[in-house]
């Protein structure tokens, strides 16, 4: 069974057939998985081979998977800057970032997104991020190589109704614990997350250690029209670089 060598959740196979759950719902690494489950089932059907639905860094994640047993339902940044009611500056190590990408407590969220790209599993089309795979391999040998500068990425919590678990436990003035019992959407620095996940798989199978380095976040409290005033400033400043360069 794919999902138990990948220490993913066994049931989830189950779980679809039964429709208590939906492919939809999976993220890309338990779509590869099921996908290569399937191909291996089907006596390597190539209509299944998931090299004709992913890209080489999709696959190449996948490869280098080794899931966080440990049950992460908050994340936990210390030492955070707390800018207002809305806003937090903090320091995140890439140690986190893999477990937190991993246990999906990090999330792209298309409806705030450019638009999203789609891939037809079986009778289905699954929208999925769309991603410069060329950018994240790049991205990713350069982290392993020599390291990028810290830049910073958004992230934010997507109001909706209800009171948001989110937690400011101040040490001293403005600094201190901000405790996230919620999912963050990445507005702004997937790819640069992707990477740093790539590379950090990478490292973690060849030595059993995880990759030193960190990264600073910018959490925004804000609502959906927000988020996409973020992505479009975002769009616009990198549009501008490029220009320039």
């Amino acid at each position: 069974n794919n999902f138990i060598e990948k220490t993913l959740n066994s049931s989830t196979v189950s779980l679809l057939f039964n429709e208590e759950k939906f492919v939809e719902e999976l993220n890309e690494i338990e779509l590869i998985c099921l996908a290569d489950g399937l191909y291996k089932y089907f006596s390597s059907n190539e209509k299944l081979n998931p090299k004709k639905y992913f890209s080489d860094i999709s696959l190449e994640a996948y490869r280098n998977y080794m899931n966080v047993i440990e049950d992460i339902s908050f994340i936990k940044l210390h030492n955070a800057i707390q800018v207002n009611d809305e806003e937090y500056i903090a320091v995140i190590s890439y140690e986190d970032i893999y477990k937190y990408m991993s246990a999906s407590r990090l999330s792209y969220n298309l409806q705030s997104q450019r638009e999203a790209t789609y891939k037809k599993i079986g009778n289905k089309y699954i929208a999925v991020p769309t991603i410069n795979n060329k950018s994240v391999k790049e991205m990713s040998e350069a982290i392993l190589c020599k390291g990028i500068e810290s830049t910073q990425v958004v992230l934010s919590y997507i109001v909706g109704e209800g009171i948001p678990k989110i937690k400011f436990e101040p040490l001293y003035e403005n600094i201190g614990d901000l405790i996230i019992e919620e999912i963050l959407c990445i507005i702004d620095g997937y790819h640069r997350l992707s990477a740093i996940c790539s590379s950090v798989a990478k490292h973690l199978a060849k030595t059993k250690q995880y990759l030193q380095g960190y990264l600073t976040v910018k959490i925004l409290i804000a609502d959906m029209a927000r988020a996409r005033k973020v992505v479009a400033e975002s769009l616009n400043e990198y549009h501008k670089e490029t220009k320039c360069s």
